[in-house]
């Protein structure tokens, strides 16, 4: 597999960042828009309920033991700019 890279726009409803991946060996999520953006692994993901990702910040998916699910983000209004860097085994 290679290793891949992309923006998604996340908006107030739950949108897939990146889909499942049995190759992946870690992802970077880092916020460039202006919301804060919560991070969570399935589409119930909420602003009361996931990781938040403040603008200009970044969370690792590294150290979940190898996490390789969905990852889904959410904004609590508005829109935002999150960048993804994936790599594979």
């Amino acid at each position: 597999m290679a290793n891949s890279y992309n923006t998604v726009t996340v908006t107030s409803a739950a949108t897939l960042v990146k889909a499942a991946n049995s190759w992946r060996a870690g992802i970077t999520l880092y916020n460039v828009g202006t919301a804060t953006v919560y991070v969570g692994t399935d589409s119930s993901v909420t602003s009361s309920t996931g990781m938040p990702v403040a603008q200009g910040g970044a969370y690792d998916f590294n150290g979940w033991e190898g996490y390789r699910g969905d990852i889904y983000a959410i904004t609590a209004s508005s829109t935002a700019d999150l960048r993804y860097l994936e790599w594979t085994q």
